[in-house]
């Protein structure tokens, strides 16, 4: 629906696709323009994504990963730093696996992911992948 109220939107890029669909209340389009986005860069809702986070000290942080990559060997999995302030020695790494369309957690992958220690932070589709 478009907004019965009056507000301000400042953007240094007032005619990108995003904006301009906005402004004209025109969701199709957006969702037309979007998904293929999402498709080519395997994002939501083309595919499912799970989070794994892990946060402490350096040589820690990477053990925990290192184990938890062992434990997904039959995964696609990416790991990358997380992005967070670092406070002290610590650090912060973040895996995620991407599963296809339609596809859900099997079995095995639930097993895993259940097994977890406490310290690992599991996201289904997460707010944000950085």
């Amino acid at each position: 629906h478009l907004s019965r109220h009056t507000f301000t939107l400042q953007s240094r890029n007032p005619a990108h696709f995003v904006l301009q669909t906005a402004m004209r209340g025109d969701v199709a389009s957006f969702y037309r323009g979007e998904i293929g986005y999402r498709e080519s860069f395997r994002f939501p809702p083309t595919t499912t994504l799970i989070k794994l986070s892990v946060e402490g000290e350096k040589t820690e942080t990477a053990e925990e990963m290192r184990r938890i990559l062992d434990l997904l060997g039959g995964y696609e999995v990416s790991v990358f730093p997380a992005f967070i302030p670092r406070r002290g020695g610590r650090r912060a790494l973040s895996a995620l696996l991407r599963l296809e369309r339609g596809v859900w957690v099997d079995d095995k992958l639930l097993e895993i992911l259940k097994n977890l220690p406490p310290s690992v932070r599991v996201e289904v589709n997460p707010d944000t992948i950085v």
